[in-house]
């Protein structure tokens, strides 16, 4: 019975500890997004004032090409890139989980 108690209590133990590193990396990852969004919205900030700035001048060309190019690489990676990569992916685990379901 001894064992048996000091197994409970080390298994209690591992566990909080497991909680605790949940609790730490749900704080690290909402702190890590936060700062993603900020730095996202700062970039399209000052990108919308180089725009306002080059509008009229010599650099208005240029910055229309940058802007178009920003705009075809977003277009290729949430079109192109992120499709091909997870949606074999996705559709893998689902199938694995029904499987799993199936067979249980």
């Amino acid at each position: 019975r001894g064992d048996e108690s000091r197994r409970y209590e080390a298994a209690k133990v591992g566990l909080d500890v497991t909680l605790e590193k949940i609790k730490y990396l749900e704080a690290a990852l909402r702190a890590h997004e936060a700062a993603t969004t900020a730095s996202l919205a700062a970039e399209a900030e000052v990108l919308l004032r180089l725009e306002d700035l080059a509008r009229g001048t010599p650099l208005e060309a240029p910055a229309a090409a940058a802007a178009e190019r920003r705009a075809a690489g977003r277009a290729t990676v949430e079109d192109e890139l992120l499709p091909a990569h997870f949606g074999p992916k996705l559709v893998a685990s689902a199938q694995n989980w029904a499987e799993s379901l199936a067979s249980s």
